[in-house]
C-alpha cells in the first residue's frame, strides 16, 4: 500500500510539473526558480521541504494535492493551511482560490467578508477572475452593500482584459440599465465580444438583439447564426429561440421539421414554452407525425409546469379523450384551473357549459368562472 501511495504521489507530482509552465504563464507571480524546484521534486518530502522554505509554487501544489487527493482523509484542513500560506505570501492565484473557499463554503462555513477581502487582495494585484467575482458581489449585494458603479468598474476592468464573463455581465448592465443609463448598443458590443469567446448566454442575448433590432440593425440571418451556435452547443433557450425562427422565418415558408427538432431538444431540457409548442406540433402534425398520445404527454408536462394555455388544453383532452381516457373530473379541474388564472378561452368555455346546462333546465353553480 505504501508503494502504491508513493507511485500515485509521484504520478500526481509529475502531472503538476507538466502543467506548471501553462499555469506560470497565467500567473507571473511565480519565479522561474520556484517552478524549476517544483518540477525537479519527485516525492512528497521534497515538495514539503520546498513549501516550508517559502516556495509558493510548492505551497499551491500541496494545497491542490490535499484538496483533490486527500479529501476523504481529512485533507481539507491541510489544503486550506497551504492555500492560506500561499495567499499570505502574496500569490494572487492563492488569494483567489482562498476567496472562493470562503465564498462557496468549500469545506468550511461561508464567510462573505473573508471572501471579499481575499478577492480584493487578488484584484489589487490585477487578478482578472477576482475582479469578475467582486463585480458579481457588488452587483448582487451579497455580503456587501449593493453598488452598481463598483460592480461596473470591476466588470469593465476585466472585460477590457478579454474576460468573457465580465463582458457578458457588462452587457447585461447596459441592456437592463442597472445603475447606468440603458444602452442597447453598448450591450450588443459587449455581448458580441463575449459571444466570440464562446459564452453561450452572450450568444443567446446577442441573437435576441439581432432578432428584434435593438441596439443593432435587425437581422434574422445574424440572429439565426448566434442562436444556432448556442443551440448546437446545447443551450436550451437558444434551441427554443431557433425553433421560433424556423416556425416563422422572414420571407420564407416555415420549416416545421427543423422547428420540431429544436423544440424537442429544448423541451427535454425543461424549457416550459417549448413543451407547449412541441405538444401542439404533435397534436396538429406539424413537422412530425401526428401523435395524440405524445401530444397529451407534452401538454401534461407543460400544464404541470404552469403554462396556462396548456392547462386549458389538457382539460379539453381529458373531457374529449384525446390521447388519454376520458375523465370529466380531471377535465373540469384543468379547465377551471386555467379559468381561475384569467385565461379567457377557459372562462368562455365554462360559460358555454353553464349556458348549455341552463338550457337543459339544470341548475349550475357559476363559481368556476374566474372574473
Amino acid at each position: 500500500m505504501r508503494l502504491l501511495f508513493i507511485l500515485t504521489t509521484a504520478w500526481w507530482l509529475m502531472a503538476c510539473a507538466i502543467s506548471s509552465e501553462k499555469q506560470d504563464a497565467m500567473n507571473p507571480s511565480y519565479t522561474s526558480q520556484e517552478t524549476a524546484e517544483v518540477k525537479a521534486s519527485d516525492n512528497m518530502e521534497q515538495l514539503m521541504a520546498l513549501a516550508e522554505a517559502g516556495n509558493r509554487r510548492a505551497m499551491m501544489t500541496l494545497a491542490q494535492y490535499y484538496d483533490q487527493k486527500m479529501k476523504e482523509k481529512g485533507g481539507d484542513a491541510l489544503s486550506l493551511m497551504w492555500l492560506r500560506k500561499a495567499a499570505d505570501s502574496g500569490l494572487s492565484d492563492a488569494m483567489y482560490e482562498l476567496a472562493k473557499v470562503y465564498d462557496f463554503g468549500d469545506g468550511i462555513p461561508e464567510d462573505n467578508q473573508q471572501a471579499v477581502h481575499w478577492y480584493q487582495q487578488a484584484a489589487d494585484l490585477g487578478h482578472v477572475e477576482s475582479m469578475v467575482n467582486l463585480g458579481v458581489i457588488y452587483d448582487t449585494g451579497e455580503g456587501v452593500e449593493e453598488n452598481n458603479l463598483k460592480a461596473m468598474g470591476y466588470y469593465l476592468y476585466a472585460a477590457k482584459r478579454d474576460d468573457p464573463d465580465a463582458q457578458y455581465n457588462l452587457g447585461l448592465m447596459y441592456e437592463n440599465g442597472e445603475g447606468i443609463s440603458k444602452d442597447s448598443k453598448q450591450a450588443a458590443y459587449w455581448y458580441q465580444l463575449s459571444a466570440e469567446q464562446g459564452d453561450l448566454n452572450a450568444m443567446v442575448n446577442l441573437g435576441r438583439l439581432y432578432h428584434i433590432g435593438d441596439g443593432v440593425p435587425q437581422s434574422e440571418q445574424k440572429a439565426r447564426y448566434w442562436f444556432q451556435r448556442a443551440a448546437r452547443a446545447g443551450e436550451p433557450s437558444a434551441q427554443y429561440n431557433l425553433a421560433g425562427i424556423f416556425m416563422s422565418p422572414e420571407g420564407a415558408d416555415p420549416d416545421f421539421a427543423q422547428a420540431a427538432r429544436w423544440y424537442r431538444q429544448a423541451a427535454h431540457a425543461g424549457i416550459r414554452p417549448a413543451m407547449w409548442q412541441l405538444a401542439n406540433m404533435y397534436r396538429l402534425g406539424y413537422g412530425i407525425d401526428r401523435d395524440d398520445r405524445k401530444a397529451f404527454r407534452w401538454t401534461h408536462k407543460a400544464a404541470y409546469s404552469g403554462v396556462i394555455p396548456a392547462q386549458f388544453q389538457l382539460g379539453l383532452m381529458f373531457l374529449q379523450g384525446d390521447g388519454t381516457p376520458v375523465s370529466q373530473t380531471l377535465g373540469v379541474y384543468w379547465v377551471n384551473r386555467a379559468a381561475h388564472q384569467g385565461y379567457p378561452q377557459a372562462q368562455a368555455y365554462i360559460r358555454m357549459l353553464i349556458q348549455q346546462q341552463a338550457d337543459l333546465g339544470e341548475t349550475v353553480e357559476p363559481a368556476a368562472i374566474a372574473m
